[in-house]
This record gives C-alpha cells, structure tokens and sequence, in this order.
C-alpha cells in the first residue's frame, strides 16, 4: 500500500515534466476562415500546389491563404463532395455523393449526373489512369476517357448489395484492383477498353487501404490488416492484425512518415495516428488536433504541410516543419529560462521546474511549497520581518498560494533565484531552497561581487551585504541622478551590472559606483523598454517607440548601429537576444531577425501560433521562447538560413469601371493573358495579383510602380492595387516584394496594361486631321488665288473700264466742238485787237487744260481741287457766253472740302450739258447752282440746278440722258462696286435739278 503511495507521489512530482510534451505548430480552417462547411469529406493537394477541400455543401480551395469557394450555381453536379483527384491533363475531377461527378478544367465546370453512363451517382473513390479516370461508386464502376469525357459502366462490377461500395483502389504488375467494403476485392486490366473484372479475394470489411512500399493495409472494423499485396493477392491471411478505430485514409508522406486518419463512428477513439512498428503511436496531441473525426488526409511537401480533413471540426494544417516545435506546458504561461550547469529551469505560472539538459526530471518547485517556505519564515521571524520603508513594497505574508505571482528567474552564485509577490528565493541545482529573502521587487540582479540588488521602481536601489541578516545600502532616487529608476532590466557583463529604465535611460554599477549614461550626456536615449546583452558584449538597447540601439562600452559608451523601427514589424518589442551576428527581436506580430541591415520574420505562419510572448533565451542553437500557453523551440541554424522563396506573380482578377473581367479570361484563377488594351474611358482598374510557388505568400509585402520612371508606391500587405482616372498611354506595371520570411526584395513586370487615346487623339486620325486641314487651307489658298486673280482681273478691268471712261470723259471734256468754240473765242479776242482778253481766255483755257491733264492721271482728288477746276471751266463756258449767266458754288457748312477725296472729272461733263442744252442764246436770264452735301459717311450729294429750258421726254416715266451723265453714272457705279442708279434728274420747262450720289475716299466731320 505505501509503495502504491509513493508511486502516485512521484506520478504527481513527474507530472510537470510529463505534460511538456512536444508539439507540431498547428492551424485550423473552420467556416469562420471562409471554409463552406466545416464537415470535410475530401482533401487533395494537386500539381500546382493548391488545397482542393472537398465538403458537404460545396468545394473550397485554398491559394495563398484564402479560401475560393464553390457551389452547384458555379457548375457543380451536387453539394456533397467525397472523393477529388487530378488526371494526366491536369483536370481536377470531384465525386459527388448523390449527384454524379464533376470536372474542372481550369476555367469552368462541366458536371456528369447519373444519366451520362455513371453506373451509380454515389461516388466514394477515383482512380487516374494515363488517360482514364477510374470511378469507383456505392455500387459498381465506371470509366471516364479524359479526352472525350465520355463514361462507359461497367455492368459486370454490379454487385446489388448494401456492402458493394468501392473502398479503395491500388496496382500491382500491371493489375488494377478495387476493394469492396463487404463483397471482397477485384482485378482488371486497366489497358481494355472492355476489361473483364476478376474476383481475387472473399476478404470483407474493407472501409479504406493504404499502401506503404510493398505491405498493403487494410481498415477493418476496429482494427487494421496488414498483408504483403502478393499474399493479399494470393488469399492468404493477414500477416497481423493490430489498432484501434476505423481508419479511413493513408498517407505516406516521406521517410519513416506514414499517418491514419481514424473515425470509430460509434468510438472516441478516433483521430491522427502514425505507424510504428507494430502498433499505432497517436499523434493528435502532439498535432494539437482535437477532434476524433477525421476521415481524410493530403501532404504539401514543399511546405511540409499535412492537412487533416475533420467531418465536424473543418480542416487542420499541421506544420511538419521540425525547426519549430510548440511544447504546451499543461498551457502555463512560461515567465522565464535558465541554462546553466547542463540544466534547464523553467519558471512558469505554476512554479519553478528543474531538468536536465536531455529533459530528466530534477525537481518541480509549486506555489504551495514556496508558500510554505514562506510561512516557516514568518512564524520564527515575527519580530524580524521588514517594514514598509524607503518606498519600498510590504510584503503581504497572508497572500494564498494560488495568488502567488511569480517575476524573474536569475543564475548566481551556482543557485537560481526566483522572484515573487511573497518574496524571493535561492534554489540551488537540486531544487532545495537555500534562503528565503522577505522583499518584494519585481527586478532583481547583482553586483559584480555577486552582491544581491533590490530595486523599486520608484524608490531607489538596496545592495545587500548580507541577504541573511537583511543588512543593506539604500541608495535613494530622490537628487540623486546616477540612481536608477523605473528599471526594466538588470544585466551583469565585464565587471559592470547594466540597468534599463523606462523614464532614465542606461545606467551601470562598479566599484565606483552607479553612473548614469545620461545624465553624464553620453546616451541621450531614456525610454530603454528592452536590454540584451551578446557574448561579444554589444549592448542592444530597445526603445519604447523609438529606434533599436548596438553599442559598445568600452573606453566610453560608443553607438555602433542605429535600426529603425519601422524596419521591424511590430509595435513593442517583447523581448531581445542575439545568435552569432543576428539580432532576435520579439514583438506582438512575431519573431523578427536582423542581419546586416535585413529583416526576415517569422510568425503563425511558420508555426509560432502563440505570439504572446513573455521571455526567450538562446542557448547553443536553440531558441527558446516563452509565451503564455506553452513555449517554442527553433533550430535557429536552419532558420536563419531559410531556402529561397521561389514565386512568380499572376494577375488573379481584374476590374474595370467596378465591372469584372469575364470568367472566361481567366485560367486555374490566373488572367490567362499578360496584357490588356483598354479604351480611353475604360481607365479605372481594380487588379488583384498573387504569389504562385511562394512558400509563405502571407509574409510578403508588395509596392507597385507604372513606369520605369515613376516612384514606388508605399508598401503594401494586400497584393492588389487600384488605379483611377489613368490618362492615356502605355504602363508596364512593376511590382516590388519584400519577402519578410528570407529579407529579400524581388522585382516583377506584372503587366503590360495600355489605355488608348480616344479616336481624335490617334496619331491617323491626327495625322489625317492635319492632311485635311492642309487640304483645305489649300483649297482655300487656291480659292483666295482664284478669288485674288479675278478680283485683280476685275480690277485691272475696272481700271480699264475707268481709264477708258477717263478718257473717254476727256475726250468728251476736250471734244472738237468745245476746243473750237474756245478757239473762235480767242480768235474773236484777236481780230476785235482786244488782246488783253485774247491773252487772259488763253491763260484760263491753257489752266483748264493743264487740269484736267493732270487730274485725269490721279485716282483721287480733293473736292476743293475739283471744285476749282469746276469754277475754271464755268467761267470759260459763261465768258464765251458773254458772261450771261449767274452762277455759283457753295459747300454744306461743316464739310471740309481739302479732307474729302474723290475721283476727279466727274462732274464737267453735267455742266457741260447745262451750257450746252439748258441755256439758249435768247434765254433772258441763265441761273447755275452747283451745291455739295454729306449724304452720309460713304456719300456725297452733289446738286447741280439750273433755269433752263429742261430736257425733252422721249418717253413716259424715263428721261433722255446724254453721253456724259450716262459716262458719269458708269464711272460712280465702277467705283462704288454696284450696279445702280446714281444720278436722278429732275427736269420741266422752268429748269432742271440733277441730283449726283458721289463715293467719297474718306469724311471728317
């Protein structure tokens, strides 16, 4: 009875040890991850590396971490989906249960319900073969020829019977043979076009079969058969028989890695197992998978994945990858490590835990054990215990063990020392408590003497000479600039003890004393959140929100390296620790690792699931990391030097104007072409790419660019971008990944993306809209020219038409009959010996002839020149008239006579009429008025009045012109540009008045 004691003494001293059972990072996939349906039925994992989730309500697949669903809407033959298999094309092909199968080309599906040649709609297995697909179904089996999708039944496989349905398929020499779950196992020659079926063995309850190189196995009712396949061929009896559940599929996933996934049904015994030896080793624990129903398996070897597909619990993502490996702790929050003396120490919520180095148990400290150190002490100290002085914590003696909080564990003096809320502890390596020291400080260090350091944060710093008699030196913060405050981290190296404060910056402790780095204006930074040591010595100083700080103390304080934060992901740095030159920097999104100025992160993605991290510790190639369910390991060796992450980029969706590109543009959900010419109005684009081959597609962060020349865009987690209101133009669009997984940077030309110019901006239609402006200024040229010529034509005929009017107006004016009168006038002179008036006539004649010479070549004359040449002609007309007639000339008051021009010899000929015509020699007394007046400002109006005799009528309403007014009106209609009337006569027996619209050059008024 006592040894039954002592054994269940020791399981409960061991039990700590036991619970730390290693696990692998694990993800699930539920509906809330965008699965459609948490019952999983089917998994596959095709050639192009994507996840094919095969559910009770539609298939999922998953591509750089989203989930794409799809439904019968989509094309799908029915909901239900139990088996998936990819052919020699590349197809995916889905077994439905219930209606038929379906194909997925890459583009569409095409479903094939029960009526195309299924022999039944309820599909359980597929089977590829070169050129064929192989459907094995509830009852019977079926063929599918990839290249015409035709589907041919194979009758003879009818079996009629509740236990008929096909549970598997395998080959041998050629062979292909199917297992039945109740009617036993049968042969065909794959190569047929019409195989005979061969029955080869009576062996029943087949529920699924796996195979591991030549040993076949197969799942029955709770337990597993294993045959060699020429002994199961053969007949003969299972070579054992072992296990436990149902296991409904097999996966051999590499060396020494072949996994059952188990469903009692009816049984809690249900879950992932792996194959050893002769018995099934359970693996869901250490999967961290909980679920007991899982029913289907698929592998990513690239990634190390394996996926298990639940029919409750969705999918599983379990990360094979052994550089992390998660220990669960019984889920205890893991406060802080030591590695010392070929030991490992975990302090951790519960308590302290001691092993060896290789995991042996030592001893397991709990909160109840510490407290009753603690009680001990109060009862036999009572009079001793410390009081609440120099701002310093007051124990609180009466905290339960189930309150006690635990702070720092520190290695000194070959023991560990422990720090709680009920005071601190030495422990030596065996687990013994050496001394309880009664003081509450949550960082705790010591001097390079190996002298015990008590801070408060904000009551100054105790330096115990003697923890057992308590006998101290207090060294207050209170004007005292050198003491450190709010202290973060106590650190010892090279003879000095380093403290961080979070208000105070980095102080240090000698033998000379405390030293402030900034007070002393040798390190300005005072917000120091983190501190590490390496074992170069290299101080690393981690800021609240500033940069990361390198330093070197050696002959005076010397910053080496300044990081930026925004180069590590993450707000708040957690922890820091340093591996050969990398620095190791925990934050709330994961570890990152600095080197030489890159960054590479690992986070859930790589496996560190928990990312609530409280401490971390390197020792030899291993990462410890303490979080608060448990702690991680990594192999920092294979970490930091990751293989390359080879990808390429795809356009995975376009939009344009907010509409989708058609679905028919895109192949296995990539654009199918590598560019895309828009119109101009089309210029607003939505584009969605992705990552194909990326091994963590989620740790890339992408910037993009639309020519060379442009600048980056910032970068981006979302690998999409959106571009509004593009002018016209060509882009070859670039894009830029940050690969936070390796710290590299990789450029990609995504796509060739050209927006047209609209129509009228086309260089054609440009270069045409040039030609026919040049046509036309040509032809209008031509037409000015055209015009021009004729206008100079009519010119040259109007100047010819003047000059012969001229002419022939001087003729008129210089007609024989007048020059005969003026000569007979002087001749008169003559012979009467009056030769005064014989030389003054020929003065006046020759003036009127050297005028009207002159006058005759000019275009344009002044109406007073005109009017003189007028009163010289009238006064030789009225003197060889003998001076009878009273004539005069008068001007409209405010016409200036030298500022008006017209064309000269107009009106001579009128006059001349009057002369001859109006007057005749008996008549008793002649009157000539000659009047001018503006009419307007192109006009003047000349009025020409006499009493005389008038002119005849020759008929009604049209008078008889003579030559001269008929010369006169031509002249005035050539130089007005219109053919009109422009002299009225007005004539009866008592006189005539001619009216005469004259066009004037120019009229000042």
């Amino acid at each position: 009875m006592n040894r039954i004691i002592q054994f269940f003494f020791f399981l409960c001293l061991l039990l700590p040890f036991l619970s730390t059972a290693q696990q692998y990072p694990t993800y699930q996939y539920t509906t809330l991850n965008g699965l459609p349906n948490n019952a999983v039925r089917a998994l596959y994992v095709d050639s192009r590396g994507l996840l094919w989730v095969g559910t009770e309500n539609g298939i999922s697949v998953k591509e750089n971490g989203k989930f794409l669903n799809f439904f019968t809407d989509d094309g799908l033959a029915f909901g239900s989906c139990w088996a998936i298999a990819e052919d020699s094309k590349g197809q995916m092909w889905f077994g439905s249960y219930g209606g038929g199968v379906s194909k997925f080309d890459g583009e569409r599906f095409t479903s094939f319900p029960l009526d195309s040649g299924l022999i039944d709609a309820r599909i359980r297995h597929f089977f590829p073969y070169k050129e064929k697909i192989f459907v094995g179904t509830e009852n019977g089996l079926s063929i599918i020829d990839i290249e015409t999708d035709k589907i041919k039944p194979l009758e003879k496989s009818l079996l009629n019977s509740p236990q008929s349905y096909i549970s598997g398929f395998f080959l041998h020499e050629g062979m292909l043979y199917y297992t039945t779950y109740g009617m036993g196992i049968y042969r065909l020659d794959p190569e047929l076009i019409e195989p005979q079926i061969e029955k080869v063995s009576e062996h029943q309850l087949i529920y699924a079969i796996g195979l591991n190189g030549s040993q076949i196995y197969l799942s029955n009712k709770g337990h597993i058969d294993e045959f060699e396949i020429k002994d199961l061929i053969a007949g003969k009896k299972p070579l054992r028989s072992f296990g436990q559940s149902i296991v409904w599929d097999y996966l051999n996933a590499g060396t020494n890695q072949f996994y059952l996934a188990a469903w009692g049904i009816y049984a809690n015994n249900g879950g992932v197992y792996t194959l050893e030896k002769e018995f099934l080793k359970p693996m869901s624990q250490i999967f961290g998978v909980d679920a007991t129903d899982i029913n289907s398996m698929t592998y990513l070897a690239d990634k190390q994945k394996l996926y298990l597909g639940s029919l409750n619990s969705g999918v599983y993502a379990v990360n094979l990858d052994k550089n992390i490996i998660y220990h669960n702790f019984e889920e205890k929050e893991v406060l802080d490590f030591s590695f010392e003396k070929n030991q490992k120490a975990i302090l951790h919520e519960g308590g302290l835990s001691i092993t060896s180095f290789d995991g042996k148990p030592i001893k397991s400290l709990s909160k109840s054990e510490l407290k009753k150190v603690v009680d001990e002490y109060v009862k036999l100290n009572k009079s001793k215990l410390p009081k609440y002085e120099d701002d310093f914590y007051e124990l609180d003696y009466q905290t339960a063990a189930e309150d006690v909080l635990f702070y720092e564990l520190k290695f000194n003096q070959n023991s560990y020392w422990v720090s709680s809320n009920i005071g601190v502890f030495q422990i030596d390596l065996t687990g013994r408590i050496l001394i309880y020291v009664p003081v509450h400080t949550f960082k705790m260090g010591f001097t390079p003497e190996g002298k015990f350091i008590e801070t408060n944060p904000y009551g100054g710093v105790r330096i115990y000479e003697n923890l057992g008699q308590m006998d101290y030196s207090y060294f207050p913060y209170q004007n005292q600039p050198n003491t450190p405050t709010n202290v973060t981290r106590i650190l010892e190296y090279g003879g000095k003890t380093y403290f961080s404060s979070v208000f105070e910056g980095l102080f240090h402790y000698d033998k000379e004393g405390f030293y402030s780095y900034k007070n002393s204006g040798k390190l300005e930074i005072s917000k120091i959140k983190q501190m590490h040591i390496t074992k170069e010595g290299k101080l690393i100083l981690a800021t609240e929100f500033d940069s990361i700080y390198v330093a070197e103390d050696r002959n005076g304080l010397k910053i080496l390296e300044t990081i930026d934060r925004n180069k590590i992901l993450g707000k708040t740095v957690l922890f820091l620790e340093s591996y050969q030159d990398h620095l190791l920097i925990g934050t709330e999104q994961g570890l990152n690792i600095y080197h030489k100025g890159n960054v590479s992160v690992l986070d859930d993605e790589q496996g560190l699931i928990h990312m609530l991290f409280k401490t971390a510790k390197v020792i030899d190639d291993l990462l410890y990391i303490g979080t608060t369910r448990g702690y991680y390991t990594l192999h920092l060796p294979s970490i930091l030097e990751p293989e390359t992450n080879q990808f390429q980029l795809a356009v995975s969706y376009i939009e344009i104007n907010q509409e989708p590109v058609p679905e028919e543009d895109y192949s296995w959900f990539t654009y199918k072409y590598d560019q895309l010419r828009l119109p101009h109005d089309k210029n607003t684009i939505l584009l969605k790419f992705k990552a194909v081959g990326s091994k963590y597609p989620e740790k890339l962060m992408y910037r993009y660019r639309l020519t060379y020349d442009d600048e980056w865009s910032p970068f981006s987690p979302e690998p999409q971008f959106f571009l509004s209101y593009l002018p016209a133009g060509t882009y070859q669009i670039e894009v830029e990944v940050y690969d936070q997984y390796t710290g590299q940077t990789s450029i990609f030309t995504l796509f060739d993306l050209q927006i047209l110019r609209p129509y009228y901006q086309n260089p054609w239609v440009i270069s045409l809209f040039i030609m026919l402006i040049i046509g036309l200024a040509f032809l209008i040229y031509k037409a000015r020219i055209r015009k021009l010529k004729r206008e100079e034509a009519i010119r040259l005929d109007i100047q010819m038409q003047l000059s012969e009017t001229k002419l022939e107006a001087l003729r008129s004016q210089m007609n024989p009959h007048f020059i005969f009168n003026a000569i007979n006038s002087i001749q008169y002179y003559i012979l009467n010996n009056d030769v005064d008036l014989a030389l003054e006539f020929i003065g006046k004649f020759s003036k009127l002839i050297r005028k009207t010479l002159s006058n005759s070549s000019q275009a344009y004359i002044s109406l007073s020149e005109e009017i003189n040449y007028l009163e010289t002609y009238i006064e030789i007309e009225n003197e060889r008239m003998g001076g009878r007639v009273d004539w005069s000339i008068e001007v409209e008051e405010g016409l200036e006579i030298k500022n008006v021009d017209i064309s000269p010899m107009l009106l001579q000929p009128i006059i001349e009429n009057v002369f001859v015509h109006a007057f005749p020699h008996n008549h008793p007394n002649p009157v000539l008025r000659i009047i001018f007046s503006k009419e307007d400002e192109q006009m003047l109006r000349c009025t020409v009045k006499d009493n005389g005799v008038g002119i005849k009528k020759v008929k009604t309403n049209q008078l008889r012109e003579s030559k001269g007014m008929e010369l006169v009106n031509k002249r005035i209609a050539l130089i007005f540009g219109a053919e009109k009337q422009f002299i009225e006569v007005v004539s009866s027996e008592s006189g005539t008045e001619i009216q005469i619209q004259i066009p004037n050059k120019s009229i000042n008024s």
